[in-house]
């Protein structure tokens, strides 16, 4: 009998310990709202690791986009590109989206109108966010950031600081960016009716071949406009006195400038975003991956004009950057350019 006992309880033990694993959990039902792009390929394992744990995923994209397509680990919804107040206001889809019965809404902060419909369907919210200048990381999900041992944007330093490498971050906490945009504001009204021209080619590039940067810098001298040029590389013996060199620049801010006449971009897609956002010709300087198609959409529509980075001199860069700040029959003069989709 007990031999009997000993051998049904072994069995018990054996089923449990086989049946632990196979116990289920309820998934919950999610909104995603992502930024396309680079931004997308940062969220989107995040999302299908979701999904195979049992969550409904709901993704929700403009109608012309990038890189976000359909998936088995999602289900896409779309809404089309004038975005922004039609898109909060777009009742039919703003009425799914509640009837829906979301838990919370994931996304990606640097598009605004996520957090405004969160907010609308008062779901809670959760950010993926790899860091913000001015901390508005911090400021926007009420994280503690002591700066004793949180670094600041830009600063370089880890968590563990010297005293004065503290200093420097509070002062950087404290009042960095309000001189930095100080400084750049400085740089902006002083350009006088002529204005302003925001060149930048990527955080990735840090420099150009010499001989590529002269012919560059003597094509900026021929506009009568301020150039803002982001660049770290060797500096041009020819650079103009209407160039000034900078390691960073607010550039959305920038191109939000009434003042801003151009914008010189190696067509990437944040870029190209904002430079359609705020009206802004371009003169394109593609250099690779999805640039060059980036760079042909928008002078297709009108918006810029592309250059070949190997091939171009002086005159070409002279020519196309007068033509996008004086040509006055410009689309992007005529129509309202945040129509365009990219």
């Amino acid at each position: 009998m007990a031999s009997s006992n000993v051998g049904f309880h072994s069995l018990a033990s054996c089923l449990v310990f086989f049946l632990l694993p196979w116990t289920f959990a309820e998934g919950g039902k999610l909104l995603v709202i992502p930024i396309d792009s680079s931004y997308w390929l940062s969220m989107r394992p995040v999302v299908e690791r979701l999904r195979r744990r049992g969550h409904e995923i709901v993704v929700l994209v403009p109608e012309i986009n990038l890189r976000i397509g359909l998936s088995g680990h999602y289900t896409m919804k779309t809404y089309s590109v004038p975005y922004t107040k039609e898109y909060v206001e777009a009742e039919e889809l703003i009425k799914s989206l509640g009837e829906s019965k979301f838990e919370a809404v994931f996304m990606d902060p640097f598009f605004p109108c996520g957090q405004i419909v969160a907010e609308h369907l008062s779901l809670p919210s959760v950010y993926l966010v790899r860091g913000l200048p001015c901390s508005l990381d911090f400021h926007a999900t009420l994280c503690p950031h002591p700066p004793s041992y949180i670094p600041r944007f830009f600063t370089r330093y880890t968590d563990r600081m010297g005293f004065l490498q503290r200093v420097g971050n509070l002062l950087d906490f404290n009042y960095g960016c309000a001189l930095c945009w100080q400084e750049f504001e400085a740089i902006v009204n002083a350009s006088g009716e002529h204005g302003i021209v925001v060149f930048s080619l990527g955080s990735m590039v840090s420099e150009i071949p010499i001989k590529k940067a002269k012919e560059i810098a003597d094509a900026l001298g021929t506009v009568p406009q301020t150039v803002l040029w982001r660049y770290t590389g060797q500096v041009p013996p020819n650079l103009p006195k209407n160039v000034k060199l900078v390691k960073w620049l607010p550039q959305n801010d920038l191109l939000a400038h009434p003042k801003t006449r151009a914008f010189i971009t190696h067509g990437g897609s944040h870029g190209i975003y904002e430079g359609i956002c705020n009206a802004v010709p371009m003169v394109l300087m593609p250099l690779f991956g999805d640039q060059m198609d980036n760079a042909k959409r928008i002078e297709s529509r009108g918006a810029g004009l592309t250059l070949n980075v190997l091939e171009m001199t002086t005159k070409d860069i002279s020519t196309a950057l007068q033509t996008v700040i004086n040509d006055k029959k410009s689309v992007i003069e005529t129509q309202p350019f945040s129509f365009y989709p990219v």
